[in-house]
């Protein structure tokens, strides 16, 4: 309302991570009963002007440390009042577990956003692999090669987690809150890093605790909630860096066994399958190059990509879900039947898959087709309003009036409740925690 007076604002500044943070914070009714949240990207380019105002009156500001972001840190301290409590925390960062990585060369220029550091960032890569083929190895041979050395003589894994734990006990004296002797004491029976600087909910979680202190909130039922719900946070980040055998061996981790690591949308894979994979070089490319024109508002352009994707990686869900989005957006029910049909027989364990299913059914007039689909995107989780809504619709189609009034008021109930909470990560991936835009691709 104009003229009501504006509530102090809490920033939390840094690299995503310190979105994730921001909207765990956001979970805690007390806090933002009080306070405004407001994540605050490390670039001044990117700050609007709510921002700008935001930082004017703010009363405390949790600040990522980094090395690169000094002159940021000086330039973010000088917008913000007099008496705002300025409170340092480190970069979730480890880097022991990957000690082979190294700039991939074949990497082409960003695609766009959800690629802007190639399909395999520096996380991802593996030297010896890069140095066996630019020897002249095929792909099959360099990974067969690297997945035969004994790692044990070409690396000194203790120097090297010493040296990360240096790194980041380094930082810490420049920090109120702190993780290094956290992360040490962790590591063995813990999964606490996707990759060397995406935490999983842990270490998110380790980081709320004490920032709650910092804040000065009291132990309640409600924070106990929030880092539990925390620490089975998967973590951030669209790709996951695969660790070797050896290297878990080597610390003996408890946590590797049966592990699968992601690669953006193309799948999740086993450490060998990953490593055969890198030395492919193997992504979809027409997935990308689909989304985008999709991005551009160009569906019937997309469509023939997005086709040619999954038929290049049908397994999924995602792929699937980008090319019923386009086919949606043409209005072509036959089409839109014959990409669903597909989607749930090579997905058939996705609801969001199914509910597309039960639509694509519904415009068609098979309303059997789509009440029996609308019946499993319930049982697998899919988005309740909308699914209870079709639902009731498809019934009154069928005749079935009383089911169908039994089945409205529970898309009217979940349709009452108030709007979720961000999420810990951004549906967009980009500029977390203010700008919350949802996107049926969930990056």
């Amino acid at each position: 309302m104009s003229g009501a007076a504006l509530k102090p604002s809490i920033l939390v500044a840094g690299n995503c991570n310190a979105g994730v943070l921001r909207n765990a914070l956001s979970h805690l009714g007390i806090l933002t009963d009080s306070a405004e949240l407001h994540y605050a990207p490390p670039d001044p380019a990117l700050w609007d002007q709510e921002l700008k105002a935001a930082a004017s009156r703010c009363v405390i500001c949790f600040l990522q440390v980094r090395r690169d972001t000094r002159k940021f840190e000086e330039w973010l301290i000088s917008c913000l009042p007099a008496g705002c409590k300025v409170v340092r925390f480190p970069p979730g960062i480890v880097l022991s577990l990957w000690p082979f990585v190294m700039d991939d060369p074949r990497n082409p220029p960003a695609i766009m956003p959800t690629l802007a550091e190639g399909p395999y960032p520096r996380p991802l890569t593996n030297r010896f692999i890069l140095d066996n083929l630019a020897k002249g190895d095929s792909a099959e041979t360099a990974a067969a090669r690297f997945l035969d050395l004994d790692l044990s003589k070409y690396g000194d894994f203790d120097r090297l987690h010493a040296l990360s734990l240096t790194l980041l006990r380094s930082i810490e004296k420049d920090c109120d809150l702190v993780l290094a002797d956290f992360v040490e004491r962790s590591m063995q029976k813990e999964r606490l890093f996707l990759s060397p600087g995406h935490p999983t909910g842990i270490v998110f979680a380790q980081i709320i605790g004490q920032m709650i202190d910092a804040i000065g909130l009291k132990p309640s039922g409600t924070v106990d909630a929030l880092l539990q719900r925390l620490r089975a946070f998967r973590g951030v980040g669209t790709y996951e860096a695969p660790i070797h055998p050896a290297v878990s061996a080597h610390f003996g981790l408890l946590w590797t066994d049966d592990l699968v690591y992601r690669h953006f949308q193309e799948g999740s894979f086993t450490h060998d399958e990953y490593v055969r994979r890198f030395a492919r070089f193997a992504y979809t490319p027409d997935y990308y190059e689909g989304i985008r024109l999709l991005d551009e508002g160009r569906p019937r352009d997309a469509v023939p990509f997005l086709r040619k994707a999954v038929d290049a990686n049908p397994t999924s869900p995602q792929f699937h879900l980008s090319l019923c989005e386009a086919a949606t957006s043409l209005h072509d029910p036959s089409l839109l039947a014959t990409i669903t049909h597909r989607a749930v027989a090579a997905c058939s364990g996705d609801g969001s898959l199914w509910l597309q299913r039960a639509r694509a059914c519904f415009e068609a007039g098979d309303q059997e087709a789509a009440l029996q689909a609308t019946d499993q995107a319930l049982a697998l989780g899919a988005d309740p309003q909308a699914t209870w809504q079709l639902h009731a619709w498809v019934l009154e189609r069928l005749g079935r009036r009383e089911e169908a009034a039994a089945a409205a008021p529970r898309h009217s109930w979940f349709r009452s409740r108030e709007a979720p909470l961000r999420p810990l990560v951004e549906p967009t991936g980009g500029e977390f925690g203010r700008s919350w835009v949802r996107h049926p691709r969930g990056f």
